[in-house]
């Protein structure tokens, strides 16, 4: 019988590492790198879309972050990256480097041993799979149930926030699960040998949360684990004797030296960088003010499934992403939780963990709508945590509080049926306002008046059937709604062809092996091609600047005139217009241009040799190297006679 248990919990992580691994053998990813072949093709039939589409939105992801990791491992994995500028630091940036710092990145392991392709498609994934069945495991310790297991960590992957952010909240709610596994596993054993490992692992999956280093998810997600954490130990607190405590104090102080020592070390390695980018206009040094978060954006998330059309726009918000949210049932249903809550209390049959859920779930909706003080907001690390970054915290909050509240024991009296309706009906009429608010102030992004209607009634059935407690009906409407809302998000692509396979990339690749790669690229034509060259293995002085290079900028602009203007994180092109007299064109916060004349005295002392153009141009020191013939578009190497 025990044995007939094991097999029933292990077949979802088989089936899940099942397809992870056919994704791997196909080379199956879902980046938006077949933007490429937009740009260069057109509407031409990319061969390598198997389903959706790339998506434009995702410039951080396919024009910034592949090309540059490609890059890292075009370079040998060097920790400095000689391809951009006159250099750049890999480490401070979370690339595949030979460097300790790896270690925390156990989805980049495989660039070092699998083929690049098959290695990018195990890393796109690993972190999804990492919190699916992080998330699996942590409800089926919590709860004893295998179905509401499964189906809460395919409802988070599903997640409106989770698809548009391109698997953000995998990635923190992956490593997240597992620092909680290992600590509910150290709770329950007495073991030594066993106490020991399990204190390995919670150490090493918090120095993976860590070593993220995006604060505005970090402390917010944060916030949620710890408390979680907490609930759990008092929870357990009884059954501690003095040995326990002893071994919980040893296990404080190994895990605060073992984090202390390890990231102090990574700090001396790379603090110039650090300090170079606290330093910058952007992103520098952030103070964010709190109470300013917009309703409308909280309780958005079950219009999500319209941010799929890019011609429906995203309403009020940025753009799709920034839009995007989660299905926030829990925020309707918080009276409820606060009865239950008290009445936990007042009876003295506290469940702790629901009680710090709720807690935390209520600090975050406070720090995302109302004031705090400055001092209490700088001491808790919530500065660092503006208001748009919250809601992954509140999200993830209030999904574990809306798992857990389904197998909470409860007593149902006329008070709890009454509150559930009105409730449930709040819940329906709240929507229904969000959506005609839309509808009439932003009718591009929905006009469908029976739509609203049924996701509005959807909203209410759902909150029924969550406070009713009838799990297995609400968990497969919840996911089917989750799937329909998010399936198409993301494209499933083959390989990489659009950035290593096409004309230009083995132009740029011939150029850099017959010349030893001694010579820069410059972009002159458009912003796509900024990181083309480095992904390609050759120098680049256009492309995305972690921080700026002042080596070389200062040669430019030696009175620090512009410093304001590439001072910051950003993408970095050249253009010449003789009628604009400055020199550098701030474009946006990350994003600027160095107006200077192909043929300046600068490109011969950076051995800036090579330029791409959209089109044919007339200087007297370029003479033209090749004309790349694609359908969309000709691209045009140009190399300097003078150099």
């Amino acid at each position: 019988m025990v044995f007939s248990n094991k097999i029933k919990i292990l077949i979802f992580p088989a089936f899940i590492f099942f397809i992870y691994t056919l994704f791997i053998f196909f080379r199956l990813h879902s980046s938006s790198i077949g933007m490429y072949h937009k740009y260069f093709y057109g509407d031409k039939k990319d061969p390598n879309l198997i389903f959706s589409q790339p998506r434009a939105i995702r410039s951080d992801e396919w024009l910034v972050w592949t090309p540059k990791l490609i890059s890292s491992v075009k370079n040998n994995f060097y920790p400095i990256n000689q391809n951009i500028g006159f250099e750049e630091n890999f480490v401070a940036q979370g690339f595949p480097v030979k460097h300790w710092r790896v270690i925390f990145h156990p989805n980049q392991w495989f660039f070092f041993f699998l083929p690049l392709e098959q290695a990018f498609s195990a890393y796109w994934w690993f972190l999804s799979v990492l919190m699916i069945l992080g998330v699996y495991f942590l409800f089926l310790i919590l709860t004893k149930n295998i179905f509401l297991s499964i189906f809460s960590s395919l409802i988070f992957f599903f997640t409106p926030f989770n698809q548009w952010w391109t698997y953000t909240l995998s990635l923190f709610l992956g490593y997240g699960s597992f620092i909680l596994i290992f600590f509910i596993l150290l709770l329950k054993e007495k073991k030594i040998f066993k106490r020991i490992f399990y204190l390995f692992g919670i150490t090493y999956f918090l120095l993976c949360f860590a070593f993220i280093q995006y604060p505005p998810f970090q402390v917010a997600v944060f916030y949620v684990i710890f408390f979680l954490a907490l609930g759990l130990f008092i929870k357990n607190i009884k059954q501690f004797t003095k040995n326990d405590y002893l071994f919980f104090i040893f296990f404080f102080f190994f895990v605060f030296l073992a984090s202390v020592f390890t990231l102090g070390k990574f700090y001396f390695e790379v603090k110039d960088v650090i300090e170079v980018v606290r330093n910058t206009v952007y992103p520098g040094k952030r103070f964010v003010a709190d109470g300013q978060g917009s309703i409308l954006h909280l309780l958005n998330g079950f219009y999500n499934l319209q941010l799929v059309s890019d011609l429906k726009g995203s309403a009020i918000y940025t753009n799709q992403s920034e839009a995007s949210n989660f299905f926030l049932l829990s925020f309707f249903a918080l009276p409820l939780y606060f009865w239950i809550a008290f009445n936990q209390i007042k009876n003295k049959k506290i469940d702790w963990l629901f009680l710090g859920l709720n807690i935390i779930f209520l600090v975050l909706l406070f720090w995302y709508l109302f004031p705090l003080s400055k001092i209490l907001s700088k001491f808790s690390l919530f500065y660092l945590v503006p208001k748009k970054r919250v809601v992954i915290g509140i999200g993830i909050c209030a999904y574990i509080l809306m798992f857990y509240f389904l197998i909470l024991k409860v007593k149902k009296d006329s008070f709890y049926s009454y509150l559930s309706i009105f409730l449930s009906f709040l819940t329906f009429f709240i929507n229904l306002y969000l959506g005609f608010y839309f509808k009439y102030n932003y009718p591009v992004f929905i006009q469908n008046t029976y739509k609203i209607i049924s996701i509005s009634l959807l909203s209410g059935l759902l909150l029924y059937l969550l406070l009713a407690q009838h799990k297995k009906i609400f968990l497969i409407l919840f996911f089917l709604f989750s799937f329909y809302s998010t399936y198409k998000v993301n494209p499933l692509y083959i390989g990489l062809d659009p950035i290593l396979n096409t004309p230009l990339a083995k132009e740029i690749k011939k150029i850099a092996k017959e010349t030893n790669n001694q010579y820069f690229f410059v972009n002159y034509g458009s912003i796509v091609l900024e990181d083309y060259p480095q992904a390609n293995g050759a120098k680049s002085l256009s492309g995305v600047y972690y921080y700026p290079q002042f080596e070389w900028l200062k040669k430019l602009d030696p009175q620090k005139k512009y410093e304001n203007i590439y001072n910051r994180y950003a993408h970095t092109n050249f253009f010449y217009n003789p009628e604009i007299k400055d020199k550098f064109v701030l474009w946006g916060g990350d994003n600027y241009g160095v107006n200077i004349n192909p043929c300046d005295r600068f490109f011969i002392d950076m051995k800036a040799k090579y330029y791409l153009f959209n089109e044919k141009v007339n200087y007297k020191c370029l003479k033209l190297n090749k004309d790349i013939k694609m359908s969309n578009m000709n691209i045009f190497i140009y190399e300097n006679l003078n150099i």
